[in-house]
């Protein structure tokens, strides 16, 4: 089981999510650090997603059409993560469960960041950097050479902006990813998310808020079952 130590900035919130076939124990971390220490190397990771990833030159949230980090970055000088976790160690199922805790993390994590989009809406005072690429639309529009359809909603990825993930979580929270590795899955399943502010206290307060109230505080079969469906259609 994965074990972290709370640091002076980071905030842990831990509740239960239960379904017909799985019953999950899931953390919500929130962490904070200043821009100028944040990792990153554009060309160097689109050229990794060139190799890699299915979605490279297919989307507008990715590689080579997403913007680099200091873009996002420029005038903000605080980034805001959420790193939300869900231990899969203890599944039966293992592959189906994973699938399935990517599918709930995803969920819960973009219902909170949309929360909190809905109460900034000046891109001068608040940016989103999610995890993975953009699924606002089951096909991007990039494919058939015509323009954003969501330009002001579509969020590219942590490692889209050429940001190294694993070097953020470990200075945020202190601890490393853990990567799948021949015959061996690992313990957790995880998103990572950021939120690039000038007012990270006021941020950092809202996103625990809006968990405590809604997750550690409510019934988790509440969470939408149908999103999590359209999610999974998306991956």
């Amino acid at each position: 089981m994965l074990k972290f130590t709370i640091k002076p900035q980071m905030e842990v919130l831990k509740f239960p999510y239960s379904s017909l076939q799985n019953s999950f124990k899931i953390s919500s971390l929130i962490g904070c650090l200043k821009t100028e220490y944040v990792y990153f190397e554009y060309n160097r990771f689109a050229n990794l997603c060139a190799v890699g990833c299915k979605n490279y030159n297919c989307k507008y949230s990715c590689p080579p059409h997403s913007k680099s980090f200091n873009y996002y970055s420029k005038n903000k000088a605080h980034i805001l993560l959420n790193m939300i976790i869900i231990n899969t160690h203890e599944q039966k199922q293992i592959y189906n469960s994973i699938r399935m805790a990517n599918v709930i993390a995803k969920s819960i994590q973009k219902k909170a960041f949309n929360f909190i989009a809905d109460r900034y809406k000046n891109p001068s005072d608040i940016s989103f950097l999610e995890n993975g690429s953009c699924r606002l639309c089951k096909k991007c529009k990039l494919q058939d050479n015509l323009p954003c359809k969501y330009p002001e909603k579509m969020h590219p990825s942590l490692e889209a902006t050429g940001i190294d993930v694993n070097d953020l979580v470990k200075k945020a929270f202190g601890f490393e990813l853990q990567w799948y590795k021949k015959d061996k899955f690992p313990e957790y399943q995880c998103v990572v998310g950021g939120i690039l502010t000038n007012e990270p206290e006021l941020i950092q307060k809202e996103l625990f808020n809006f968990y405590q109230r809604n997750y550690v505080e409510q019934d988790m079969r509440s969470l939408q079952p149908q999103h999590a469906v359209i999610e999974e259609v998306y991956l």
